[in-house]
C-alpha cells in the first residue's frame, strides 16, 4: 500500500512538478481512524481502504489537493470556524484548479462555478453552518466529496501551536510555494490556477475576516498553567503544563444606524460576527446601537442565541456617544468592535477603554484603534 501511495507521488513529481516538490514535503502516514485522507501541513495521513478505492489518476489527484490545501494555509487559516464547512470552503477554492491542470478527482468533488475567485472565507461566509450530527468525518461519516480533509497543525505535546510557531509554518509553506512555483516557471511548466495564490504570497491582501477573526483571538487570554499539570502525560511521569483558557470578558458591538448604513451591509458582518462570537465565547455581548446618540442597548450571554445588527434609527453620525455610554456604566470590555462607515462631522473618540477595531464598507480609516475594511483588496 504505501509503495503505491510512494509510487503515485514519484510520478506526480514527474508529471506536474509543482504539486509533486511540495508533495515532498508531506510524510506519509497510515491512519485508520480517519475515512480518507488528511494534512496538517506536516503529514498526509491515509486510510488504506480508501486508497484501494482509488485508481492511480484519481490518487494523484487527491495528492495533488491535499497539496494546495497545504500551499494556501488552509490548516492556519481555520482560525476557530467549524471544521466542516471550513473544509467544504477550502474545496470550493481549490478543486477548480485541481481540475484545471488535468487531474482527476473522486466522484462527487465539491466544484461549484459560483465560487471562482473567492477566497476560502468568503466562500465560508456564504454556506450554511447546520451540518447535522454525524457529518464529522473524524465520526466515521464524512460527507459526499469530502477526500482530502485539513485539520490543524499541534505540537508534539498535543497542544495549541502558539503564535510564532504558526508564523514559522506559514513562512515555511509560502517559501515553499514561492520555490516550486519559480523552478517550474523556468522549466516552462507553470502550473494552471495559481497565480493568484502566488500574487496572495508576494503581495498578501488580508481578507477582512482574517483580520477580524486576529482581532478577536488577540484578546484570548489562554495560557498554559503549571499548577495543573497535563492529565494525558502524567501516567507517563511527565509534568506538562496545561492549557488554561478563561472566559474572554464582555465585548461590546456598535452599530450606526445614521441613514449612510445599509442592511445589506450589516448583513455582511452578521454571520461571520456570530461565529466569532461562538467560538470565543465572551461572557458577555453589549450591542449599541447608534446614530447622534444611543438608540438602542441590547446585551447577549453565549447561550442568548444569534447577535442580530439592525438599524435602529437615521439621521446623522456621531461616534462619541458609545464611549461616553461606557464611561458613565464602568464599562472596561475585552473588545470593542464598531461597525460605521466613518463619515462623521463631530471628530473621533480621542481615547478608548478597551482594544477598538472599527468595521467599515469602504476604504476610510479612523484614527484611533484599527480600521479592517470590507472593500479591502477592491
Amino acid at each position: 500500500m504505501i509503495d503505491r501511495i510512494v509510487k503515485a507521488r514519484s510520478n506526480l513529481l514527474i508529471s506536474q512538478p509543482f504539486f509533486g516538490t511540495l508533495a515532498l514535503r508531506l510524510v506519509l502516514e497510515k491512519d485508520t481512524s480517519i475515512d480518507t485522507m488528511s494534512t496538517d501541513g506536516t503529514k498526509i495521513l491515509f486510510n488504506p481502504d480508501f486508497v484501494d478505492q482509488l485508481d492511480n489518476d484519481e490518487l494523484m489527484g487527491v495528492f495533488a489537493h491535499e497539496v494546495l490545501h497545504c500551499s494556501n494555509l488552509h490548516h492556519l487559516r481555520m482560525e476557530g470556524r467549524d471544521p466542516i464547512v471550513w473544509n467544504e470552503a477550502c474545496d470550493y477554492a481549490i478543486n477548480r484548479i485541481i481540475l484545471e491542470n488535468g487531474f482527476k478527482l473522486p466522484s462527487g468533488a465539491l466544484v461549484d462555478a459560483a465560487f471562482d475567485g473567492m477566497s476560502a472565507e468568503e466562500i465560508y461566509a456564504i454556506l450554511p453552518k447546520d451540518k447535522p450530527p454525524g457529518s464529522d468525518p473524524n465520526n466515521g461519516n464524512s460527507d459526499p466529496g469530502r477526500f482530502g480533509d485539513i485539520h490543524e497543525p499541534k505540537s508534539e505535546a498535543g497542544e495549541k501551536l502558539s503564535k510564532s510557531e504558526k508564523r514559522r509554518k506559514e513562512a515555511e509553506w509560502k517559501s515553499a510555494t514561492l520555490q516550486a512555483h519559480q523552478t517550474c516557471k523556468s522549466a516552462g511548466k507553470t502550473p494552471a490556477g495559481v497565480e493568484r495564490l502566488i500574487k496572495s504570497i508576494k503581495h498578501p491582501k488580508i481578507d477582512w475576516r482574517r483580520l477580524l477573526h486576529k482581532f478577536i483571538s488577540e484578546r484570548d487570554t489562554s495560557d498554559y498553567n503549571w499548577s495543573r499539570p497535563n492529565r494525558r502525560f502524567i501516567h507517563q511521569d511527565i509534568y506538562l503544563p496545561s492549557m488554561e483558557s478563561p472566559a474572554l470578558g464582555e465585548v461590546v458591538v456598535i452599530c450606526d444606524t445614521s441613514g449612510s448604513i445599509r442592511q445589506e451591509q450589516i448583513d455582511q458582518v452578521n454571520a461571520e460576527l456570530n461565529g466569532i462570537l461562538k467560538t470565543a465565547s465572551p461572557s458577555l455581548v453589549t450591542v449599541l446601537h447608534c446614530n447622534v446618540a444611543i438608540t438602542k442597548v441590547e446585551s447577549f450571554k453565549p447561550t442568548d442565541g444569534t447577535v442580530t445588527l439592525m438599524p435602529v434609527g437615521s439621521g446623522g453620525t456621531d461616534l462619541k456617544p458609545p464611549f461616553e455610554w461606557m464611561k458613565t456604566h464602568g464599562k472596561k470590555p475585552a473588545a470593542i468592535i464598531y461597525f460605521t462607515d466613518l463619515i462623521t462631522s463631530r471628530g473621533f473618540p480621542e481615547n478608548t477603554p478597551a482594544p477598538l477595531i472599527w468595521i467599515t464598507p469602504n476604504k476610510r480609516k479612523a484614527p484611533i484603534g484599527t480600521t479592517i475594511s470590507l472593500a479591502y483588496g477592491e
